[in-house]
């Protein structure tokens, strides 16, 4: 458990602990875990832990290996034999043949006359082989996920931009990509997943024929390992350029100090792929930390629920939407769920109901939550601990908040004037430390892109070895040379230490003056028993400059009215937080990782009057 940071500056200090040394959250507090010591090559540790009373011995990747070669190589040499990926069929693929696919997979694409610093996109649901071509990072190459929810247009456009020399496509995306096959650049060499068009690699023709010998690493921690498009939940999509050190220091973290995990764990993978949180905030984070990582292709609730009791998970990484639907499906509530030692939930807050109603679901289930972005890395967690006091009726309001400042992580909230802000005072949030992005990639705007950063520590890192055309480098290495990035997201810190987040800065509402976070009215409305959705966003409006309105959905068999809920809001609320426009619908729109759009509702309801 991460120990308290100093309140009172307005900012969590780093624990200076290694992540090795804190123990893993779990219903009991187990004791503190002994230091690893490091391995062959320096790519593996041996560690012994307390789990449930007993002890459990297993390998993991030391502390000096921060690229994605090192931790495959690593886990291939220590425990070849063990499960690391399980498909959706129950077929199993082990740490020693996953890397030799990998192997195979660099050779080939050598082959082909790629080398570092090369683009390999992937447009497919999820599957294990994702992970394969992020494994071409040993060649320096760097994988570039595609969101297969997008448009043809959208897709193309994400294309032209990255210019990748490869493809890998899944079976259902492949009639798109062939529409487009004029417009691509070409050179572009297309790779299809269980069947191939004419003209196209094969996958498992083209991995047969290539050598299986380990390729010579020719990455460097700080070389890039891949470019993540952004949700564009804040405008159009940018490519987040992130480093072989970003991807396995927040695997780390995530696995040590979020999960607590070990290989006994049994891992269910249903966040996307193409979404840094199901990549490498869980996918890379259970391959890390040695576990057998069960794929789903996309998620289901139904499909979910039958994972977890029929496979006996343990673990499972979801955003508050994919809870909500777990708990309202007929099959949850017969399901076995007692093997499920740990829930992590991030991407957004989850309302405190329906937090509640997940914790008493899951009574044995440990709760834990992350705050953190593409951009940033994780920064804070929220620990079960707290969850389980708060929960109890212990400083209750401790349930919203968003945790403590992770382990080598900074986090602070900075007002308008650029002064750090004191506890309860909102700003915005701010995170500094070793396993942040790079930059964006050829950034539209380059002097917006790296306005992200503080103008007085703009990184400038001769040494580090990154394409010319990323806006801005940084975030990589100690915290003596990292910079502070702004997050964008409003915030407060409260005396114990805790960070609260609100909402993203341009969606906070100015009517009349008054700031309004779409968050705190968002909160009352879903503590309504008859409420299963709300967004709440700003409208213009003629005298106020903006009012507030609100997208809500009813739950089946209940009915309420606009004056009804703004009656009710107003025994809560000031006047001016309460929605004067209440839209009532079926569905709200989400993004692919579940996540609320509010810049659709916003485009797409109008006022009225």
């Amino acid at each position: 458990m991460t120990e308290p940071h100093q309140p009172g500056d307005g900012r969590n200090r780093p624990s200076g602990r290694s992540l090795a040394e804190l123990a893993p959250p779990g219903a009991a507090d187990p004791p503190e875990a002994s230091r690893p010591s490091s391995g062959p090559g320096g790519e593996v540790a041996h560690e012994a832990r307390q789990t449930d009373g007993a002890e459990v011995v297993f390998d993991r990747p030391s502390e000096d290996a921060f690229t994605i070669g090192a931790v495959m190589r690593g886990h291939a040499a220590r425990r070849p034999n063990a499960t690391a990926w399980v498909d959706e069929a129950g077929r199993t693929v082990a740490f020693g043949g996953f890397n030799e696919r990998i192997n195979r997979l660099n050779r080939a694409a050598q082959a082909l006359g790629l080398a570092a610093g090369d683009r390999v996109a992937v447009l497919s649901r999820n599957r294990r082989e994702t992970f394969e071509v992020l494994g071409l990072g040993k060649s320096g190459m760097v994988m570039v996920p595609l969101n297969w929810r997008l448009t043809a247009e959208e897709l193309l456009a994400l294309l032209q931009h990255c210019q990748p020399r490869l493809l890998f496509v899944d079976i259902e995306d492949q009639p798109r990509i062939e529409a487009l096959r004029d417009r691509l650049p070409k050179d572009l060499v297309c790779v299809g997943w269980d069947a191939a068009p004419a003209g196209w690699l094969a996958y498992e023709d083209w991995l047969a024929a290539a050598d299986a010998s380990e390729p010579v690493e020719a990455a460097q921690p700080d070389d890039l390992a891949c470019l993540l498009y952004t949700s564009g939940t804040t405008g159009a999509p940018k490519a987040v350029a992130l480093s072989h050190r970003f991807v396995v220091g927040n695997a780390r973290q995530a696995a040590v100090a979020v999960a607590g995990l070990t290989p006994a764990d049994r891992v269910l993978a249903a966040l996307p792929f193409f979404h840094v949180g199901g990549l490498f905030y869980h996918g890379f984070a259970s391959f890390w930390a040695g576990c057998a990582t069960h794929v789903l292709a996309r998620f289901e609730a139904a499909a979910v629920i039958d994972a977890l009791e029929q496979r006996a998970i343990t673990y499972v990484h979801l955003v508050p939407t994919m809870v909500a639907a777990l708990l309202d499906h007929p099959a949850m509530p017969g399901a076995d769920l007692s093997h499920l030692r740990m829930l992590f939930y991030a991407a957004s807050p989850m309302p405190v109901e329906l937090l509640k109603r997940a914790m008493a679901r899951l009574p044995t289930c440990a709760f834990v939550q992350s705050y953190g972005s593409t951009e940033s890395g994780i920064a804070t967690v929220l620990e079960p601990g707290v969850h389980r006091q708060a929960a109890a009726g212990d400083r209750p309001g401790r349930l919203t908040a968003c945790g403590r400042a992770m382990p080598g992580i900074e986090v602070r909230i900075v007002a308008e004037d650029g002064g750090t802000c004191g506890p309860g005072a909102v700003g915005e949030i701010e995170v500094r430390g070793p396993y942040s992005m790079r930059g964006y990639w050829h950034a539209a705007d380059p002097a917006a892109a790296a306005s992200v950063w503080h103008a007085d520590q703009h990184p400038s890192r001769a040494e580090a070895r990154i394409e010319a055309d990323v806006a801005a480098a940084g975030g990589a290495g100690t915290m003596a040379n990292a910079p502070w990035l702004r997050t964008g997201d409003l915030g407060y810190q409260d005396h114990d230490g805790l960070f609260y987040l609100l909402d993203r800065k341009n969606d906070m509402i100015v009517t009349g003056g008054e700031n309004v976070y779409p968050s705190e009215v968002e909160a009352c409305l879903l503590g309504w028993a008859e409420v299963r959705e709300a967004c709440v966003f700003g409208q213009p409006h003629p005298h106020w400059v903006e009012q507030v309105a609100a997208a809500v959905v009813v739950r089946a068999g209940n009915r309420l009215t606009a004056q009804e809920i703004q009656g009710r809001l107003r025994q809560k609320l000031a006047a001016y937080k309460c929605p004067r426009q209440v839209y009532f619908l079926e569905e709200l729109p989400k993004n692919a990782t579940g996540k609320v759009a509010r810049r659709v509702l916003q485009q797409t309801l109008r006022p009225s009057g």
